[in-house]
């Protein structure tokens, strides 16, 4: 089936009439998922946005419950989320991005509710890509960019509409609601993409974890200003803090997004860090999402978005790190340290 690029905005007010629909739009400079409303600009023809769609699943700043003493009585009320949600546009780097996301927040024992909750109520309507930016290189870690693998419904842009087809069986149920929009079509060829980033990403793992004491990372670590951005904008970062507001006798906990390259992240109890210089820091960043994440889940936790590229106000590049690492390697550079040194994952 196809939709019709004149029947787009139709289609989503008839979507946002029962739940928040999530389009890519420009707001203050910078594309985001953010809701729909009628009349606002979609802008479905970028690569990527600048900053991922993961907020609508992991907010960046999120109450966890609220809570209220009364004499010795004291009364909890956990936060709990029903809005039914559609995340529209989704490309393959983020797709990739949300699947290590529910592993994290949903398997290995630990359920965590309030990103389930969301998760549950979340539709995902992927789009293939067709031109690439220069700071992308999903294929690198056999990301298929037009082939959303996680979402529910696939678009594929044919020029003047979009090829629809159901990837699963809430998919499927959702394309019966979309039928007053869709006309009879064929699905087009996907056109083979040029990606000026092609890397080789098949001994990054073993390369990191035979240079963990190299020099390297003292010299990348004195570009690094510590701010935080690359986390921010990346779609599979997922640390996060928690803190309280108290008001009298009432208050509430929530959590905020962190960064592992921020100084006060692995601060222990008593002001012990085991992680107290800014290159420990930054290597357990590149450690974390191209080895450690492999070792527990299996995957890369990198899927070559190139937005932390694009952001770094310093220029360090995960790019040039797998680069570099490799040609350190085959060169034949002095292998310090081992596995058994590995700092613990964040």
């Amino acid at each position: 089936m196809i939709l019709k690029k004149e029947r787009l905005n139709d289609l989503l007010e008839a979507l946002a009439s029962k739940a928040t629909v999530y389009v890519p739009r420009e707001l203050d400079g910078q594309t985001r998922f953010a809701p729909f409303a009628k009349g606002s600009a979609v802008e479905l023809g970028k690569a990527k946005t600048v900053f991922s769609p993961k907020e609508t699943l992991f907010p960046q700043t999120e109450t966890l419950y609220t809570y209220a003493q009364l004499g010795e009585d004291i009364t909890l009320c956990e936060t709990v989320n029903t809005t039914n949600q559609v995340l529209f546009g989704v490309r393959s780097c983020d797709t990739y991005s949300i699947e290590r996301l529910d592993e994290v927040f949903l398997t290995r024992t630990f359920i965590d509710t309030l990103y389930l909750e969301r998760r549950n109520n979340t539709l995902i309507v992927a789009l293939g890509c067709t031109e690439p930016d220069r700071s992308c290189f999903c294929t690198s870690f056999g990301i298929d960019p037009a082939a959303g693998t996680g979402a529910d419904i696939q678009l594929t842009d044919t020029g003047d509409g979009y090829f629809v087809e159901a990837l699963t069986g809430r998919g499927t149920e959702a394309l019966q609601a979309w039928s007053p929009f869709l006309t009879e079509g064929q699905k087009t060829a996907a056109r083979e993409l040029t990606f000026s980033l092609a890397l080789d990403t098949s001994n990054v793992k073993d390369s990191l974890e035979q240079l963990f004491e190299h020099a390297y990372w003292n010299d990348l670590s004195m570009k690094c200003l510590g701010c935080g951005t690359c986390a921010f904008v990346c779609p599979t970062c997922h640390c996060f803090d928690m803190s309280q507001n108290n008001k009298g006798n009432t208050g509430y906990r929530f959590r905020t997004w962190d960064s592992c390259t921020f100084s006060d992240y692995s601060m222990m109890a008593g002001f012990h860090n085991p992680r107290p210089t800014k290159m420990r820091r930054l290597r357990n960043r590149f450690m974390h999402k191209l080895s450690f994440f492999s070792d527990r889940y299996g995957s890369s936790l990198c899927c070559g978005c190139g937005r932390c590229i694009e952001l770094c106000p310093a220029g360090i590049d995960i790019s040039r790190v797998i680069e570099d690492t490799s040609s350190l390697m085959g060169a034949g550079a002095e292998q310090q340290g081992s596995t058994a040194v590995k700092e613990v994952a964040s």
